[in-house]
């Protein structure tokens, strides 16, 4: 069984001090990553030591005229990109609050003073009013902001209206949109909650009445447009993506839809539930769609409700190993020594834990066989036909139960190649020296590489939905497909 677990405390907060320079970070991070995750060394290997070594010199220099946290974080965070894209971060911790939620007041103070942008609201929202073409330019709402985007040059530049008052103010620079390499695409620099900088690839109009940048969804307030078709099923596949907890809905006489946003372990007993309330109609339609898209994973346990709607002959299920390194023993040693953890955890920790110490610097496994085969005795006979909607949001966890779905007769994948975090996994936390930021790192690998790796490769759709047929119309297609 994989795992997901979040170390709080896992090397002492020594070797520098109280006071850590960018620079001084950046060592701690290249040490502790090297020596403990359990991808490092292959990758080191893969691209040659010399890379690897060119690579750290290159940063050391970065870091050098870095004088604040802010801007040191997203840099140590550049330099892991060096061994993947996924499971791996640095998390920035509130020193105000000792890494807790910020108050209000902390948050005015701490925010305030963020960029803002010269212009005049009211002026700008009565010229919106006026016009009337539907263009990037104009007053947008989105989850409890409301933004105004007006063009510079060849960007757009868009800042805030309304929003919360504690995290963003009004004139706040909230989005940046710019041309993309390719012509007439867009691409934005976004700024989250907390301020801290997301980078969005595409950015487009989607009918009359949104715009899309990365993982946000904008509907328009003004210039005030009809909507057409494309917005009326845009704002239809956007509710669906939208729900955070899962649901199950009949889409015809023939077809039942599942859309699942999370495996988070906090939701399976929710997830359980709603699978259990919709047996019946799920094992009545010939035909079923699984909505995973955006789903980036969580525990494996979570999916394990949906298996027997899937299963069709035995499953095989590849093992993984833990890398037995100093910190990685020490956070074995951690969840046997916490009063609070429970008891199948520390049996489990345990046994690694033994294992680690009989083989230092090895990877070791407690498992007997390299690979499980779980049977069951029950094929329903419907659904026949199971198609499992994928993008390049889906990672992890997620990535997990296709391996396993797939293997049934009764399935299909449709959509795009998932994002490819799944063959280093089971992420830990170690903090930094002077606990202003955590590194996420890695304790397992999986037995399948490097013969089927995923990672940085993701998934393969059987059915490729290709740019012409938009995201907001995957369902509908797939219904298609299933009841031809």
């Amino acid at each position: 069984m994989k795992r997901f677990l979040f170390l709080l405390a896992l090397l002492p907060n020594s070797g520098f001090g109280q006071t850590c320079s960018c620079s001084d970070n950046l060592e701690w991070v290249i040490k502790t990553f090297t020596e403990n995750d359990a991808g490092a060394q292959a990758t080191i290997e893969s691209k040659g030591e010399q890379a690897f070594q060119e690579h750290n010199e290159k940063f050391r220099e970065k870091v050098k005229k870095i004088n604040d946290l802010r801007t040191c974080t997203p840099v140590l965070y550049e330099w892991l990109l060096f061994f993947r894209s996924g499971h791996l971060g640095i998390q920035l911790l509130d020193q105000s609050s000792g890494g807790q939620q910020l108050s209000e007041e902390e948050a005015i103070e701490k925010y305030r003073k963020e960029r803002t942008y010269p212009v005049s609201v009211e002026a700008f929202e009565e010229e919106m009013t006026k016009r009337k073409e539907p263009g990037f330019e104009g007053v947008w709402a989105s989850s409890g902001y409301k933004i105004g985007i007006k063009k510079e040059g060849e960007n757009y530049m868009g800042f805030i209206i309304e929003a919360d008052g504690v995290y963003w103010h009004e004139r706040q620079v909230k989005l940046e949109i710019f041309p993309a390499e390719a012509k007439g695409q867009y691409k934005a620099s976004y700024y989250m909650r907390d301020h801290s900088l997301r980078e969005f690839p595409d950015v487009k109009l989607v009918g009359n009445n949104f715009l899309q940048a990365g993982f946000t969804v904008w509907e328009r307030v003004s210039p005030q447009q009809e909507n057409d078709a494309a917005a009326e099923a845009f704002a239809k596949d956007s509710e669906i993506l939208a729900a955070q907890s899962p649901f199950v809905r009949k889409l015809s006489d023939r077809t039942a839809l599942i859309r699942i946003s999370s495996f988070a372990y906090e939701h399976k007993s929710h997830l359980d539930s709603i699978l259990s309330q919709n047996h019946e109609t799920i094992t009545n339609s010939e035909n079923l769609i699984i909505d995973l898209r955006n789903n980036g994973g969580g525990s494996d346990e979570s999916f394990y409700g949906l298996i027997p709607y899937l299963y069709t002959n035995p499953i095989r299920v590849i093992g993984l190993e833990y890398y037995a390194s100093p910190g990685n023993m020490q956070f074995m040693q951690s969840i046997l020594d916490d009063p609070e953890s429970p008891g199948d955890w520390k049996e489990w920790a345990g046994e690694i834990l033994a294992a680690m110490k009989a083989n230092p610097g090895q990877f070791v496994t407690t498992e007997s066989e390299q690979v499980y085969v779980e049977k069951r005795d029950t094929v329903y006979s419907h659904p026949n036909n199971v198609a499992i909607l994928i993008n390049k949001g889906c990672a992890s966890t997620t990535e997990q139960f296709l391996l396993a779905a797939r293997q049934s007769k009764k399935v299909k994948l449709f959509g795009t190649s998932t994002f490819g975090a799944l063959d280093i996994s089971n992420q830990a936390e170690a903090p930094s020296p002077c606990n202003e930021f955590n590194l996420v790192y890695c304790l397992t690998r999986s037995k399948r590489i490097p013969e089927m790796a995923i990672d940085e490769v993701g998934i393969q759709p059987d059915h490729y939905l290709d740019p012409s047929i938009p995201e907001y119309e995957w369902i509908d297609f797939a219904r298609g497909i299933l009841e031809r």
